[in-house]
Order: structure tokens, then C-alpha cells, then sequence
């Protein structure tokens, strides 16, 4: 057993040594030595080659050891990288998503925000025009109040006159503080001297469906200041016919009813009312520059034609130059006029149709005030109904500007039958107001 394993030993460093410089060599170990051995030098090749390729593969492992771990390396910290990415990319995506929805609950808070801010000022707004409203209507009320007190505080207002009365010079028409209104006729030494107390309105009169009888009418029976028992009835409106009325005026008429004593056909000159806060002299446009301007409105009147009494209505319109407190002029015209046939209670007897276009005389204004003729058209309308006038007749109206700035005006006037014939001849009296 010694000797093989002494031998094996020297094959092996026979081996090597065939490995290192040749294929013969001599071989020693251990205490001694054997004979040269020759080796074949294909099988010396072939195990040469073996040996080689073991080695080389054994390198080849060798080598590619560190490359493995080193590819394992890096895939784990590609992999780790990634991860990191991804983590980091979701992250980013969180929080983006937190920041949009933050925005977007942000923004909602904001538009709620503007939104109840918007609703806000519109409640404050619609809360500021409504106060406005209303204290523009209280300060309408007010100065309402203060006109009627002015009027009122004078007793009675001078409201009818005419230089050419034929049986009343003048009259005095205000309301009365504690209802209704007076009216004052002074003509001394007459029976119907006197002042009444209005105090009952007639219904039908205030429809606003009947463009004839149009205005309130008032009636009183019994007029206290005289002995003599008759009727006293006063159409009284500040309507300019477009729904709006005057602030600073009034017009109408007034009539006595028939008695035994009153013949059917009486009316009085003066019967032509209108009344208001005056135009001061230097509150009149056109103190600088003279102003052109137009005032429209409506004109109601009564009058006597042939055995009966009529109520007429129309649209008036005046135009004026005006100049502060120089002269001026003014004309104007009454159009659209229809004449209805009343009873000697003044209610209404079916009988209606158009009447005559009154022409208004171009006339001088002065200090605010004006009076001129008054004719009317001789041609007849279509449908003619009321008074007829022949070509012998007297025209005559009268007003003022009342207002600020001459924002309106309103007068009254009268047509009679130059020859009047208390039993047969024509005769109306109008009043008329208007606003710019």
C-alpha cells in the first residue's frame, strides 16, 4: 500500500512536471527515484486539452462569479431604484391629487363665497331701492300734503274769473282740511252768493271708461250761505289723460243745477276752474336762453246748446316760448272733443258725438301768466253733437305755469254767443291742464 501511494505520487509530479517542460521527464520522490517514463504525446495532448478546459472552465466560472453577483447587484438596485420611483411616482400622484382636490374644494368655497357676497349686495341693493322707493314716495306724500296745506292755509284760492262775466265775476275753489271742498262765488246782491260745501262724489262720473265724463263730480244740494234751495255741482281732476296726473295743478268746472227759480240754460263765465302752486317769475325757463318747449293734457267743460246741457272732454295741448321773466309766448289747441248730452241733474241721456277743435290764440306770457282768445274750427266734424256756434261769438281763455321750472300749466276759458239769449243761445266754459 506505501508503494502505491509513493507511486501515485510520483505520477502526479511526473504529471506536473510533463505540464510544465516536456513530455518525458524524470520523475523522483519520496527517497528515490524511477526510470523515465514515456508518455504517448496524443494521450499527453488529450490530457493536456482536458486539463485546459477544465481550468479554463474553472476560470471561466471563476471569472464569471463576480460578473453574476455583480449583475445581481445591479438588477437589486435597478429593482430598489424602481421601486423608489414608483413609490415616489405614486407619491407625486397623491399629492397632486390632493393639491387638485384641495384647489377644487377651494375654488367650490370661493364661487360659494362670491356666490353668497354676489347675493348679498343684490339683497342690499333691492333693500337700498325699495328704501329709496319708499322714501321717495313718503317725500312725494309730504310734499303732497304741503301743497294741499298751502292751498288749504289760504282759505280759498282764487281758481275762476273773467273780465266779461255775465252773471258771477270771479270764483274761489280749495279743499277743506276736514273733507271735501269749498266753494266761494262772491257776487253781492245775488242769490247764489255764497260758499258751498262739496262734499258728495257722483261715481260714475271718476269711470275712467267714459272718456266724456271723465273727472270726479261733486254735488251739493243744500248750500248752507243762501235761502235758496238749487244744486251746485264741480268737475274737479288733476288727470293729464295718460294715467299720470299733475303734481302742481288742477282744473275743472263748476255749474248750478236747474230749480224753478234757475233756468235750465244758467252758467256763469267764471265757471272754468284750475288752481295750483304758481311758477315764481324767476323760476321761469329761458332766463339765459329762450326755451321752446310743448305741455299735453286734457280738457273737460260744460256748456248749454239749444234746451239742453252737455259735458265735453279733449285732449289740449299749448305750446310756448319762453324767456324768464320777459315776455313770452304761448297757443295751443283742444282736439279729440266729445260732447255728451246730460239731463238737468247732469246724467247722462245716451246722446254723444264729436265736437269742435278749440283753437287757443297764440297770446304774451307774462311773469308766468297768460290770457287770449279762444275760437273754434268752423268745419264739423263727422258725428257732430253739443253747443253750435254761428260766426258771431266771444273766446276767451286764461292760465299760469305752476310747477318747478314751469313743469306744468292749466287755465280755463269760455265760448258764448256774442247776442247770449238765456233762452236760445250757445255757451260752454272749459278748464284744461297739462304737464311738459
Amino acid at each position: 500500500m506505501a508503494t502505491r501511494a509513493r507511486f501515485r505520487s510520483i505520477l502526479v509530479g511526473c504529471l506536473l512536471a510533463v505540464l510544465m517542460g516536456g513530455a518525458v521527464a524524470a520523475c523522483s520522490g519520496g527517497g528515490g527515484s524511477i526510470p523515465p517514463v514515456v508518455v504517448p504525446d496524443r494521450e499527453v495532448e488529450a490530457g493536456t486539452v482536458r486539463v485546459a478546459e477544465e481550468t479554463t472552465k474553472q476560470a471561466e466560472e471563476e471569472a464569471a462569479k463576480p460578473a453574476e453577483e455583480e449583475t445581481a447587484r445591479w438588477a437589486t438596485e435597478e429593482a430598489a431604484r424602481r421601486a423608489e420611483e414608483e413609490t415616489a411616482r405614486r407619491a407625486a400622484e397623491e399629492a397632486a391629487k390632493r393639491a387638485e382636490e384641495e384647489a377644487a374644494r377651494r375654488a367650490e368655497e370661493a364661487a360659494a363665497r362670491r356666490a353668497a357676497e354676489d347675493a348679498a349686495k343684490r339683497a342690499a341693493d333691492e333693500a337700498a331701492r325699495r328704501a329709496a322707493q319708499e322714501a321717495a314716495r313718503r317725500a312725494a306724500e309730504e310734499e303732497g300734503r304741503k301743497r294741499e296745506t298751502a292751498i288749504s292755509d289760504r282759505a280759498l284760492v282764487r281758481a275762476s274769473s273773467a273780465p266779461r262775466g255775465l252773471v258771477f265775476h270771479a270764483s274761489y275753489f280749495a279743499p277743506d282740511v276736514a273733507g271735501g271742498h269749498w266753494l266761494r262765488i262772491p257776487s253781492p246782491g245775488h242769490r247764489f252768493d255764497g260758499h258751498y260745501h262739496i262734499v258728495d262724489r257722483v261715481s260714475d262720473w271718476s269711470d275712467s271708461s267714459n272718456a266724456i265724463k271723465w273727472p270726479s263730480l261733486v254735488l251739493e244740494m243744500l248750500p248752507s250761505s243762501t235761502d235758496l234751495p238749487h244744486g251746485m255741482a264741480v268737475a274737479y281732476t288733476k288727470s293729464t289723460g295718460d294715467g299720470v296726473d299733475l303734481d302742481y295743478a288742477a282744473y275743472g268746472w263748476w255749474a248750478i243745477l236747474p230749480t224753478r227759480w234757475v233756468t235750465p240754460r244758467l252758467i256763469a263765465s267764471s265757471s272754468g276752474l284750475s288752481l295750483g302752486t304758481r311758477t315764481p317769475s324767476a323760476d321761469m325757463p329761458g332766463a339765459d336762453t329762450e326755451v321752446t318747449a310743448t305741455w299735453r293734457g286734457r280738457a273737460t267743460g260744460v256748456g248749454v246748446g239749444g234746451s239742453s246741457r252737455w259735458v265735453l272732454a279733449g285732449d289740449v295741448e299749448l305750446n310756448a316760448t319762453l324767456r324768464g321773466a320777459k315776455p313770452g309766448k304761448v297757443n295751443g289747441k283742444i282736439t279729440n272733443t266729445r260732447a255728451a248730452s246730460v239731463d238737468t241733474n247732469l246724467r247722462d241721456t245716451g246722446k254723444a258725438g264729436n265736437w269742435y277743435t278749440v283753437v287757443l290764440e297764440s297770446t304774451a306770457v307774462n311773469g308766468g301768466a297768460y290770457s287770449g282768445n279762444a275760437s273754434v274750427l268752423s268745419d264739423l266734424p263727422e258725428g257732430f253733437a253739443g253747443p253750435r256756434f254761428p260766426d258771431s261769438y266771444a273766446g276767451w281763455y286764461t292760465g299760469m305755469f305752476y310747477g318747478s321750472g314751469a313743469a306744468e300749466t292749466a287755465g280755463k276759458g269760455y265760448l258764448f254767443e256774442s247776442t247770449l239769449n238765456y233762452g236760445s243761445d250757445n255757451a260752454v266754459v272749459f278748464g284744461f291742464g297739462a304737464r311738459k
